[in-house]
């Protein structure tokens, strides 16, 4: 995905300093299970395809979930702040036109 927006491993690191390179998609990030169950895909896919600014980082569900959680009901291995990482999604999917103000 090309956009003059920048790649979305760069916005994500100078909006939050979260450099999720860090990510190794182990799947051991730790979610409350009541948050888990509203996810349509786990959060390793969305750090990966965020890594290779690949659009299917901005069109889910599960970032929105995410974004509006307690930082304390979801940890990383790796010590990422996912809540923060899914917050600069959402608002890059408004950016770019893939969701409304509605989510």
């Amino acid at each position: 995905m090309t956009t003059g927006r920048g790649s979305l491993r760069s916005i994500i690191l100078a909006r939050t300093g979260q450099d999720i390179r860090k990510c190794t998609a182990c799947q051991r990030c730790s979610v409350n299970d009541a948050l888990q169950v509203q996810f349509d895909l786990p959060l390793s896919e969305i750090v990966t395809a965020a890594r290779r600014n690949d659009e299917a980082a901005l069109i889910n569900q599960t970032i929105w979930t995410v974004a509006r959680a307690k930082p304390e009901a979801i940890r990383c291995s790796k010590g990422l702040d996912l809540v923060a990482v899914a917050g600069v999604l959402c608002e890059e999917a408004r950016l770019r036109g893939f969701a409304d103000d509605e989510n």
